[in-house]
């Protein structure tokens, strides 16, 4: 299931290595600004391969999806990762499971907003790397246009909590500050501003607690770019949320702490699966 078309557009989206069948739980991993569906692989195979079907995309403009101009807002990249669902379900046949939403950084605000704007529809969220509002400095959002280089280099450093700075990474051998500088450089500046620009803007106060569906916020401690903080805060105006913070992790928290995240998620989503078979 490698490429969707959506609103006449190639959208690309991976499985986590499975192919889907019917009656397993949908889970949907949305990832953050000028990434790809790469940053949740660590997760998204493991829990593909235990029992659940993954949809992993690539937002539009990303990755090997194509651009959608029209995309101005969260709102409206919720209502593409939306259409790419009921798209998908119709391709596979899945449309009455239970659907779960996992995202990182933006990909969390598109995950809110989403479960606002169609509460009735969602079985779960699970918010990494996310806070009650994602302010942006306006010399980031310049950078993005004017010094892409920059504007990475900086993400890429101020993203990553100190253990990664350090080389301490799961896998041996993996550059993460590399790796992250390398997927950054390979987004369109324009779509990397855009990114960023729609997290400013976003007013996570007004959809949180329109929320029904049990939630999971995950902050990392050394998250510099969305503090712990303003974590807490989002989960608190989530009802019923569980909120979490990981030691030692910036703000990138799928690639920092693959394992940390993938024990959390797959507690949090084995609840939910058990809570909608009941």
């Amino acid at each position: 299931m490698p490429t969707i078309t959506l609103n006449q557009r190639r959208a690309h989206v991976h499985d986590g290595g499975v192919t889907w069948k019917p009656g397993r739980p949908r889970v949907v991993f949305v990832h953050g600004a000028g990434c790809t569906h790469v940053v949740w692989q660590a997760q998204s195979r493991a829990i593909a391969h235990a029992g659940f079907n993954v949809l992993v995309p690539d937002l539009p403009g990303h990755g090997a999806s194509e651009d959608d101009p029209a995309i101005r807002t969260v709102e409206d990249y919720a209502a593409w990762l939306r259409g790419l669902i009921g798209a998908v379900a119709a391709e596979r046949h899945g449309g009455q499971d239970p659907l779960i939403l996992v995202g990182h950084s933006l990909g969390a605000c598109i995950a809110v907003s989403y479960a606002a704007l169609w509460s009735g529809e969602l079985a779960g969220l699970a918010l990494v790397g996310a806070g009650i509002e994602m302010k942006v400095n306006p010399a980031l959002l310049k950078d993005c246009l004017e010094n892409q280089p920059r504007a990475v280099d900086f993400v890429t450093s101020f993203g990553h909590g100190r253990p990664a700075h350090l080389s301490g990474q799961t896998n041996p051998g993996k550059w993460l500050l590399g790796a992250t500088r390398a997927l950054m450089l390979a987004s369109p500046p324009a779509v990397f501003q855009r990114d960023f620009a729609v997290c400013g803007a976003w007013q996570g106060k007004l959809h949180a607690p329109k929320v029904t569906c049990p939630a999971l916020v995950v902050s990392g401690a050394q998250d510099r770019m969305t503090p712990a903080k303003s974590g807490r805060q989002l989960a608190d105006a989530i009802p019923g949320a569980r909120y979490v913070v990981l030691p030692g992790v910036g703000h990138m928290l799928p690639p920092d702490a693959p394992r940390e995240v993938l024990k959390l998620l797959t507690e949090f989503l084995g609840g939910v699966a058990g809570d909608a078979a009941a």
